[in-house]
């Protein structure tokens, strides 16, 4: 493969990236005119960005299966193409369920694709060109939720928010074109194993545990069925890392966590996460609703 061909791929990949992961961020600063729309409450609201960041982070555990399983030309066009389908579901969406159900299919491609592009940077660079690529995508995964608030509020000052996935649906759409042409395949082709029981306990446990937390803030108390819910979610994902630790086709590697030099600047950097993410939601909310202020200097 020529340097031309290699670059090419990347640049696709890592278009194709920022384009998903701003995705992650731009309703957060359209969450109140869905509201209006959907006649929905903020504590409903908030799940288009909440299952957003769910579905997505777990995706990333099901990438290596992925990788190793499909063909990468197959991948990215499937990817490109499940993500064109779900902008133009969220696009023509009649209820506030239906726009959820796109906004899933949006972060399961987003959640695929940034280990994907990692992986793909490990097979067809060099050892000496890595750093500098690996910064590139480090750099896309920063800004593109940093972008998403800034670019929703330009287009809702003078548009709807359906106008973002008809932007995103036509992007996708070209990007889908270009993938068929410019992706080669580089994947290893090894089987690999997934373990849906793991995945089913992960799925099932921060699912539970999210629904919970919505319902107490939603009804402003905790009752026997949020308790029970919050109870069972905690108790499924002690199974789910129980398994992990005992089954040789593991979905997720806990026992790096025995490292402190690891372990550490994962919690300091989980903290920050949930602090930025936290914020990002509820601070457009705070601005359009209680301040009056328009969607473009919410951005």
């Amino acid at each position: 493969m020529s340097d031309f061909q290699k670059n090419s791929m990347m640049g696709l990949f890592l278009t194709s990236l920022l384009i998903a992961l701003i995705t992650e961020t731009f309703l957060n600063n359209a969450l109140f005119a869905v509201m209006q729309t959907f006649d929905v409450s903020a504590s409903v609201v908030h799940w288009l960005s909440s299952l957003y960041i769910l579905v997505l982070g777990l995706m990333i555990p099901t990438s290596a299966f992925i990788f190793y399983n499909f063909s990468t030309r197959v991948i990215y066009v499937a990817m490109m193409g499940l993500f064109a389908i779900g902008s133009l579901i969220c696009l023509v969406s009649p209820n506030f369920y239906i726009l959820l159900l796109g906004r899933v299919l949006q972060a399961v491609v987003a959640g695929t694709l940034m280990p994907l592009v990692q992986n793909v940077v490990l097979v067809i660079y060099e050892k000496s060109r890595r750093p500098f690529i690996f910064g590139l995508v480090g750099m896309i995964i920063a800004i593109g939720p940093a972008i998403g608030p800034v670019l929703s509020g330009f287009v809702l000052h003078y548009t709807s928010f359906r106008s973002l996935f008809l932007i995103v649906f036509i992007l996708s759409l070209v990007l889908f074109s270009l993938g068929l042409k410019l992706i080669f395949d580089i994947s290893p082709h090894e089987e690999r194993k997934l373990d849906f029981q793991s995945l089913a306990y992960s799925t099932l446990g921060f699912g539970l545990l999210l629904s919970s937390l919505s319902l107490m803030g939603e009804h402003h108390q905790v009752d026997m069925m949020t308790l029970s819910m919050l109870v069972l979610g905690i108790v499924i994902l002690g199974v789910f890392c129980l398994r992990q630790l005992t089954i040789r086709n593991y979905l997720m590697n806990l026992r790096v966590l025995k490292d402190r030099t690891f372990t550490l600047p994962m919690l300091l950097a989980s903290i920050c996460n949930f602090s930025l993410l936290g914020v990002e939601l509820v601070i457009p909310l705070y601005l359009q609703q209680m301040n009056n202020l328009d969607a473009l200097t919410t951005g």
